[in-house]
């Protein structure tokens, strides 16, 4: 390994390690940004529910009348 290449690797680490500090940075303030705007939204508004709920229930549709068993298939002949 000459000097030369190893001070492209050298650089080369370098390069890599500014680049994934800097994406952590940019991830960071992405989700502290998201957090905030949870953070400050106001909380969903749900209704409270009726003390009685009326349903209409309904008969279950007929079923079909089964159909007849299929008549078993002839044994093949011996010659």
């Amino acid at each position: 390994m000459s000097a030369d290449s190893v001070a492209w690797e050298d650089e080369y680490v370098l390069d890599h390690r500014r680049r994934m500090r800097t994406a952590a940075f940019v991830s960071l303030a992405v989700h502290a940004c998201v957090a905030g705007v949870f953070a400050i939204a106001p909380a969903p508004t749900v209704e409270p529910l009726p003390a009685s709920i009326s349903v209409d229930l309904v008969a279950a549709p007929a079923r079909p009348a089964p159909r007849a068993a299929a008549p078993p298939a002839a044994a093949p002949r011996a010659p």
